[in-house]
Protein backbone atom coordinates (compact mmCIF):
# COMPACT_ATOMS: atom_id res chain seq x y z
CA UNK A 1 0.00 0.00 0.00
CA UNK A 2 1.45 3.48 -1.00
CA UNK A 3 2.42 5.97 2.30
CA UNK A 4 -0.20 8.87 2.99
CA UNK A 5 2.21 11.12 1.81
CA UNK A 6 1.99 9.23 -2.03
CA UNK A 7 -1.77 9.04 -1.47
CA UNK A 8 -1.96 12.99 -0.65
CA UNK A 9 0.20 13.81 -3.55
CA UNK A 10 -1.88 11.21 -6.09
CA UNK A 11 -4.68 13.76 -5.36
CA UNK A 12 -4.59 16.93 -7.38
CA UNK A 13 -6.57 18.97 -4.90
CA UNK A 14 -4.83 18.36 -1.94
CA UNK A 15 -1.46 18.42 -4.37
CA UNK A 16 -2.42 22.04 -5.16
CA UNK A 17 -2.80 22.95 -1.27
CA UNK A 18 0.38 22.18 -0.34
CA UNK A 19 2.95 23.22 -3.42
CA UNK A 20 0.49 26.66 -3.28
CA UNK A 21 2.53 27.15 -0.29
CA UNK A 22 5.75 26.81 -1.53
CA UNK A 23 7.97 30.11 -2.43
CA UNK A 24 8.32 30.51 -5.87
CA UNK A 25 11.65 29.30 -6.94
CA UNK A 26 10.98 26.19 -5.01
CA UNK A 27 7.82 25.89 -6.81
CA UNK A 28 9.96 26.18 -9.83
CA UNK A 29 12.03 23.52 -9.06
CA UNK A 30 9.04 21.28 -7.93
CA UNK A 31 8.21 20.59 -10.90
CA UNK A 32 11.26 19.39 -12.44
CA UNK A 33 11.07 16.45 -9.48
CA UNK A 34 8.20 14.22 -10.12
CA UNK A 35 5.70 14.12 -12.82
CA UNK A 36 2.64 13.99 -10.63
CA UNK A 37 4.14 17.87 -10.19
CA UNK A 38 4.52 19.14 -12.84
CA UNK A 39 1.27 18.06 -13.95
CA UNK A 40 -0.55 19.25 -11.21
CA UNK A 41 0.92 22.64 -11.67
CA UNK A 42 0.78 22.73 -15.50
CA UNK A 43 -3.05 22.41 -14.80
CA UNK A 44 -3.49 24.84 -11.96
CA UNK A 45 -3.99 28.14 -12.62
CA UNK A 46 -3.15 29.57 -9.56
CA UNK A 47 0.16 27.68 -9.68
CA UNK A 48 0.75 28.76 -13.02
CA UNK A 49 -0.19 32.62 -12.00
CA UNK A 50 2.85 32.15 -8.80
CA UNK A 51 5.56 31.24 -11.35
CA UNK A 52 4.25 34.18 -13.41
CA UNK A 53 3.38 31.50 -16.34
CA UNK A 54 0.16 33.12 -16.37
CA UNK A 55 -1.03 36.97 -16.17
CA UNK A 56 -2.31 37.95 -12.73
CA UNK A 57 -6.19 38.18 -12.88
CA UNK A 58 -8.16 41.53 -14.07
CA UNK A 59 -8.59 43.86 -11.03
CA UNK A 60 -12.23 43.95 -12.31
CA UNK A 61 -12.38 40.40 -12.12
CA UNK A 62 -11.00 40.10 -8.38
CA UNK A 63 -13.16 42.73 -6.62
CA UNK A 64 -17.09 42.57 -5.68
CA UNK A 65 -19.82 43.30 -8.72
CA UNK A 66 -20.50 46.32 -6.64
CA UNK A 67 -16.60 47.80 -6.74
CA UNK A 68 -17.30 51.21 -8.48
CA UNK A 69 -15.03 52.37 -11.21
CA UNK A 70 -13.54 55.28 -9.69
CA UNK A 71 -11.83 53.11 -7.19
CA UNK A 72 -10.27 50.94 -8.95
CA UNK A 73 -7.46 53.04 -10.08
CA UNK A 74 -6.67 53.84 -6.47
CA UNK A 75 -6.79 49.99 -5.46
CA UNK A 76 -4.51 48.43 -8.34
CA UNK A 77 -1.27 47.01 -7.65
CA UNK A 78 1.99 48.68 -8.78
CA UNK A 79 3.64 47.29 -11.89
CA UNK A 80 6.77 45.37 -10.47
CA UNK A 81 9.51 43.26 -12.17
CA UNK A 82 9.41 39.37 -12.37
CA UNK A 83 11.24 38.24 -9.07
CA UNK A 84 13.23 35.32 -9.85
CA UNK A 85 14.58 36.46 -13.44
CA UNK A 86 15.64 39.57 -11.30
CA UNK A 87 17.52 37.22 -9.28
CA UNK A 88 18.76 35.45 -11.93
CA UNK A 89 19.29 38.34 -14.33
CA UNK A 90 23.38 37.66 -14.53
CA UNK A 91 22.91 34.41 -15.41
CA UNK A 92 20.14 35.20 -17.97
CA UNK A 93 22.88 37.37 -19.46
CA UNK A 94 21.15 41.09 -18.66
CA UNK A 95 23.19 43.65 -18.34
CA UNK A 96 20.30 45.83 -17.13
CA UNK A 97 17.04 45.56 -16.00
CA UNK A 98 15.03 47.95 -14.76
CA UNK A 99 11.25 49.43 -14.20
CA UNK A 100 10.79 52.72 -13.59
CA UNK A 101 7.43 54.44 -13.47
CA UNK A 102 4.27 52.51 -12.96
CA UNK A 103 2.60 53.73 -9.74
CA UNK A 104 0.14 56.37 -9.21
CA UNK A 105 2.65 59.27 -9.04
CA UNK A 106 4.03 58.42 -11.99
CA UNK A 107 2.05 56.66 -13.89
CA UNK A 108 4.10 55.82 -17.35
CA UNK A 109 6.02 52.61 -17.07
CA UNK A 110 9.18 52.36 -18.41
CA UNK A 111 10.82 48.39 -18.93
CA UNK A 112 14.60 48.52 -19.30
CA UNK A 113 16.02 45.20 -20.77
CA UNK A 114 19.03 45.24 -21.97
CA UNK A 115 21.25 42.15 -22.65
CA UNK A 116 25.01 42.19 -22.57
CA UNK A 117 25.59 41.33 -26.24
CA UNK A 118 23.11 40.54 -29.12
CA UNK A 119 25.39 36.90 -29.24
CA UNK A 120 24.19 36.60 -25.82
CA UNK A 121 20.76 36.65 -26.27
CA UNK A 122 20.87 34.48 -29.35
CA UNK A 123 22.39 31.59 -27.09
CA UNK A 124 19.71 31.44 -24.33
CA UNK A 125 18.34 27.97 -24.69
CA UNK A 126 14.68 28.38 -25.47
CA UNK A 127 13.43 25.66 -23.62
CA UNK A 128 14.37 27.11 -20.35
CA UNK A 129 11.45 27.96 -17.74
CA UNK A 130 12.55 31.93 -18.02
CA UNK A 131 11.22 31.95 -21.81
CA UNK A 132 7.67 31.19 -20.77
CA UNK A 133 7.67 33.77 -17.65
CA UNK A 134 6.01 37.18 -17.71
CA UNK A 135 8.61 39.65 -17.35
CA UNK A 136 6.51 42.38 -15.43
CA UNK A 137 2.77 42.46 -13.27
CA UNK A 138 0.44 43.86 -13.95
CA UNK A 139 0.61 44.52 -17.46
CA UNK A 140 0.13 47.91 -18.81
CA UNK A 141 -0.47 48.64 -22.68
CA UNK A 142 0.89 51.52 -22.44
CA UNK A 143 3.98 51.10 -21.06
CA UNK A 144 7.52 51.23 -23.54
CA UNK A 145 9.89 48.36 -23.58
CA UNK A 146 13.54 49.72 -24.13
CA UNK A 147 14.98 46.63 -26.05
CA UNK A 148 18.81 47.35 -25.97
CA UNK A 149 21.90 44.75 -26.71
CA UNK A 150 25.59 46.08 -26.18
CA UNK A 151 28.48 45.36 -28.63
CA UNK A 152 32.07 45.04 -28.10
CA UNK A 153 33.97 48.34 -27.25
CA UNK A 154 34.90 50.53 -29.87
CA UNK A 155 37.80 52.35 -28.58
CA UNK A 156 38.43 54.59 -25.71
CA UNK A 157 36.06 57.38 -24.24
CA UNK A 158 32.30 57.69 -25.02
CA UNK A 159 30.14 58.12 -28.12
CA UNK A 160 26.66 59.02 -28.73
CA UNK A 161 24.80 56.99 -31.06
CA UNK A 162 20.79 57.93 -32.38
CA UNK A 163 18.57 54.90 -32.14
CA UNK A 164 15.02 54.49 -32.60
CA UNK A 165 15.03 58.18 -32.16
CA UNK A 166 17.02 58.10 -28.62
CA UNK A 167 19.95 59.38 -28.50
CA UNK A 168 22.16 56.58 -26.33
CA UNK A 169 25.51 56.22 -25.36
CA UNK A 170 27.55 53.21 -26.19
CA UNK A 171 30.52 54.32 -23.76
CA UNK A 172 33.17 51.24 -23.18
CA UNK A 173 30.54 48.60 -23.94
CA UNK A 174 30.63 50.10 -27.52
CA UNK A 175 28.12 50.32 -30.11
CA UNK A 176 24.54 49.57 -28.67
CA UNK A 177 21.68 48.49 -30.23
CA UNK A 178 18.51 50.02 -29.29
CA UNK A 179 14.51 49.32 -29.64
CA UNK A 180 11.54 50.64 -28.18
CA UNK A 181 7.76 48.06 -27.98
CA UNK A 182 4.50 48.44 -26.58
CA UNK A 183 2.88 45.07 -26.19
CA UNK A 184 -1.20 45.01 -25.88
CA UNK A 185 -0.73 41.39 -23.83
CA UNK A 186 2.17 40.86 -21.28
CA UNK A 187 5.15 39.20 -22.82
CA UNK A 188 7.30 36.03 -21.76
CA UNK A 189 11.12 36.81 -21.35
CA UNK A 190 11.37 34.69 -24.39
CA UNK A 191 9.02 36.61 -26.32
CA UNK A 192 10.80 40.15 -25.57
CA UNK A 193 14.34 38.20 -26.38
CA UNK A 194 12.95 36.94 -29.42
CA UNK A 195 11.84 40.53 -30.64
CA UNK A 196 14.99 41.77 -30.27
CA UNK A 197 17.08 39.08 -31.78
CA UNK A 198 14.55 39.36 -34.64
CA UNK A 199 14.92 43.14 -34.93
CA UNK A 200 18.84 42.95 -35.67
CA UNK A 201 19.36 39.63 -36.25
CA UNK A 202 21.24 40.01 -39.50
CA UNK A 203 22.97 42.93 -38.05
CA UNK A 204 27.13 43.43 -36.76
CA UNK A 205 26.41 45.54 -33.43
CA UNK A 206 30.16 46.97 -34.18
CA UNK A 207 29.75 48.36 -37.66
CA UNK A 208 30.22 52.19 -38.19
CA UNK A 209 26.70 52.21 -40.74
Amino acid sequence: MSSAAERTFALPELCSLVLVNLDMKTLLLAQRTCKTFHATIMNSPPLLRKLWLLPEEPFAAQGPATTKIQDQPRRQQACRLNPLLLINRHRLRLAAFHLWGGEAKAPRTIVDLHFRSLEDARRLPPEGSWSRMLVVQPHSAEATWSLEAYGPPRGEGRQDIVAEGRRLRGGKRGRTRAVAYKYSVPPTLGEVRNDLVEKFGGQELDETG
